[in-house]
């Protein structure tokens, strides 16, 4: 155990960049020093880093260059900091930044600084391992909490300061198992959090916040939702099943969650909903309205693996594991130690819980035993009123014979989303070959036997040499797979493309394919060799049979990572063209069915959906039409590419920063097409003096997630958001400003290159119909979607005048009159409605 003094300083700083050997300077530095678990000392100063502050810096930060003209510079205060922090344990949110650049300065000014350290951050990632991000902004969220002018060192240290205490407190009431582990692994972390795990008692201050909250809103329901979703459950009575449509816009949560509170209360029920924050609102807003019991079951691998984790620690070797891998294990154990339900999916990505585990299990012969953390939750649901289901779960559950033996009590689901239930039903139906993981495995085998055959008799020979032309071809499929979708994608990281299945090359060597895998099958059987060998060679020769019934019901695609100019992690998919009915007749058999519908465009028979739910014994409700606000859609007249414009995507970004430029309003919201658009809009913008000393920029594919985008800007005057479409989700924009200005730069169609439509086109002779009676019914949608999401209360821009030609006026426009009207305007508009 380390003896020492009980006097921390909690220090952050600020600075105009991460590299002091490149010329970054200090523009703040704040330090609260804590003794004998009280406040004694709170320090914090601005510091003339004597080089301009970029821009962006002054933004995030609040500091700009006149703050500091007057300041003291670093060397003239250096000694002062020196003696205020030496005798201290330095505690920061991510060492890596602040300690590394304090520790830098020190030197240059000929101070020797080597403190003990503890990183929060890291403390964070073990303790608090659901976070849904481990910023200061983000674990302000998890605490209630609003940050308010982050990134000021002295917020963020006294920020810091009451997180030291929570955590600190976590640690001191640890169960002695978790704790004992806990303390067993952070010896090998990279400063000195032992410390913390041995003596939490030293960092108990008085500057705590609440305990972790729920921050999930629950959804509001009025008198005429109620009215309605007694209504709805009382016509669901007299059929076997209904679906449910709101002509005009999507069905509103409210209107959702009283039909499944109604329809619980008769009996028990099954949900079926995406999985996210939307769904955990209407599981608030039931628990408050009902005492039933709501139990969220997910598949198997959902669930920690109890057993399989103590089997695993009873091994392990903290040497086995890198810093990431370590803080993700640590967090594991502390996960084990907490939570009630086992539910993985609410750990924090970043973790990668699936990744290690899988890796650990490999490396210390750990054999993979069955889940009873899963079958606990299993008959939890058996026994539960309500049951939350994702899609993918249910036609799992439906394969696997086990929707029966979970609804033995049960005879009723509601659909939240008919078209989720269809999206999940043609992924569900997708199958796979992982070409480049087959080759690596492949080769792998190949290396194994070649090595250890050293006396090798005629079989062996043939074996190898029948693994060495699998090899030659899969590699032979990736090049071709490389070289005809690069020359024909602009793509930077991912591509996902079609595939022709008259491809005549494809088929040639995928033929072949089958044809080595067969003999090389067939030949493993007849010798003594691994039973991993055996099953890798067994599925890739499945996957293959698959693969041959290339007919009209199925399409091809192909899924690659570029880097370098290069195709690497080649995945090859046959995706189904139409919804796969074979799960209904049990569904429609045995229980009575519920679908929200969003949008009638769904029931188009050549879609799919109609054929599998619209049987004779299913009764369609639309709901009566409401009196919705009718919001103007604006297209700025002067900001508008000209029809012949060689690179419309180009001009897009070019006439929105301009937009931006003219209008200065004081928040955007800017949609983008893709990832390529975004980053070229995002350089532009950086470009321009003027728009990065207003505004905080922040874009996707720069920045993180969305939800940390937002979290950033949720508190500033004037931002700009860039993402695409894609990339809102629902619980990430109920944070948003209303009053934004939203900027779609393009009508919401899906391209042309999406693999589906190819699919589509290549099997439908006039490409019109599969774009009037498919892409412009997903297009209008998508829109209806986007006013849901965002709401009614935004300025919207269409920076597309497609809409007032005779075709969309008459397709689009006329399907969206009840909430939407289109607006041809002008700048000054724009400028008078700001004045205003």
């Amino acid at each position: 155990m380390i003896e020492m003094t009980q006097r921390y300083a909690v220090v952050d700083i600020e600075a105009t960049g991460p590299n002091i050997a490149e010329g970054d300077r200090i523009i703040q530095i704040a330090a609260i020093i804590f003794e004998d678990n009280e406040k004694v000392q709170q320090y914090e100063m601005l510091i003339n880093p004597e080089i301009p502050i970029p821009a962006q810096i002054s933004k995030l930060t609040g500091i700009y260059q006149k703050d500091v003209e007057k300041a003291p510079k670093l060397e003239s205060v250096i000694n002062l900091w020196y003696q205020r922090l030496k005798d201290c344990i330095f505690v920061g949110h991510n060492l890596a930044f602040d300690l590394r650049i304090m520790k830098e300065v020190f030197a240059e000014n000929d101070f020797g600084f080597d403190p003990i350290a503890i990183d929060t951050f890291i403390l964070s990632k073990i303790i608090y391992p659901t976070s849904k991000g481990y910023g200061l902004s983000d674990l302000a969220d998890v605490f209630g909490v609003e940050l308010i002018d982050a990134h000021n060192a002295l917020v963020d240290a006294s920020f810091t300061a009451a997180l030291v205490n929570n955590l600190a407190n976590e640690v001191q009431n640890l169960e002695a198992n978790c704790s004992d582990a806990l303390l067993t692994y952070a010896k090998h972390l990279p400063y000195n959090e032992t410390l913390f795990f041995e003596q939490p008692e030293i960092f108990i201050n008085k500057e705590s916040f609440a305990d972790p909250v729920d921050i999930i809103d629950s959804i509001d329901i009025n008198e005429k939702d109620k009215l309605l979703g007694k209504y709805l459950n009382d016509e669901w009575k007299k059929m076997p099943s209904i679906v449910v449509e709101d002509e005009v816009y999507p069905v509103q949560p409210s209107i959702k969650a009283q039909v499944v509170a109604e329809a619980v209360e008769v009996k028990p029920t099954l949900f079926v909903s995406q999985p996210s924050d939307e769904t955990n609102r209407y599981v608030k807003y039931l628990q408050t309205v009902s005492n039933k019991k709501i139990v969220a079951l997910k598949n198997s691998d959902a669930y920690l693996n109890v057993e399989l984790v103590e089997k695993i620690q009873s091994k392990m070797n903290p040497s086995l594991l890198n810093q990431t891998e370590l803080i993700t294990w640590m967090g594991i154990i502390r996960f084990k130690s907490s939570s009630q339900t086992y539910d993985i999916t609410e750990i924090n990505r970043e973790h990668q819980i699936k990744t290690l585990l899988t890796k650990l299990s490999k490396q210390l012969n750990v054999a993979v035993m069955k889940n009873k953390t899963y079958r606990k939750q299993f008959k939890k649901a058996q026994n539960a009123d309500l049951v939350i289901l994702s899609y993918y779960s249910l036609l799992y559950y439906q394969k696997e014979n086990i929707l029966t033996e979970l609804f033995a009590n049960f005879r009723q689901i509601i659909f939240e989303d008919g078209q989720d239930l269809l999206t999940a039903g043609l992924n569900f139906q997708q199958k796979k070959i992982a070409l480049s993981s087959a080759f690596t495995q492949i080769q792998s085998i190949y290396d194994q036997l070649d090595f250890e055959w050293t006396q090798s008799n005629s079989e062996h020979t043939q074996l190898l040499e029948t693994l060495q032309n699998l090899i030659s071809n899969i590699n032979l499929l990736n090049l071709m797979i490389e070289k005809e979708l690069l020359q024909n994608t602009k793509a930077t990281h991912r591509i996902h493309q079609y595939i022709s299945n008259q491809n005549a090359q494809m088929l040639k060597i995928l033929d072949e394919l089958q044809r080595l895998s067969d003999k090389t099958l067939q030949l493993s059987k007849n010798l003594v060799i691994k039973e991993a060998f055996k099953e890798t060679l067994t599925h890739l020769n499945q996957d293959l049979h698959m693969f041959m019934k290339y007919s009209k019901e199925y399409f091809w695609s192909v899924r690659g990572r570029i880097l370098n100019n290069r195709l690497y992690h080649i995945e090859l998919f046959a995706n189904a063209l139409n919804f796969d009915e074979s799960f209904w007749p049990s569904i429609s058999a045995n229980y009575s069915y519920l679908v929200f519908s969003p949008g009638n465009f769904n029931f188009k028979e050549h879609y799919g959906l109609y054929s599998s739910l619209g049987k004779p014994n299913i009764k369609y409700i639309p709901l009566k039409k409401n009196n919705y606000e009718r919001k103007v859609i604006k297209v700025p007249a002067d900001y508008i590419p000209p029809a012949n414009a060689q690179d419309i995507n180009a001009e897009l970004v070019n006439l929105t920063k301009q937009l931006i430029q003219d209008e200065k309003a004081n928040q955007y919201l800017v949609i983008l097409n893709h990832k390529e658009t975004i980053t070229e809009l995002y350089h532009q913008l950086l470009n321009d003096s003027d728009i990065i000393s207003d505004y905080l920029i922040q874009a996707k594919g720069h920045h993180g997630s969305v939800r940390r985008m937002i979290n950033r800007v949720k508190d500033e005057d004037k931002f700009i958001l860039l993402v695409s479409l894609n990339d809102l989700e629902n619980y990430t924009v109920h944070q948003l400003p209303d009053n934004m200005r939203v900027v779609l730069l393009k009508l919401p169609f899906y391209s042309p290159e999406y693999p589906r439509l190819k699919a589509l086109n290549e099997n439908e002779e006039d490409e019109q119909i599969v774009f009037e009676e498919v892409n412009l019914p997903l297009m209008i949608q998508r829109l209806k979607e986007l006013l849901a999401l965002l709401g009614l209360q935004q300025h919207y821009y269409l920076m597309d005048d497609r809409i007032f030609t005779r075709f969309y006026s008459r397709q689009v426009q006329n399907n969206l009159k009840p909430i939407i009207s289109f607006e041809m305007t002008i700048l000054d508009t724009f400028i008078d409605e700001k004045e205003e």
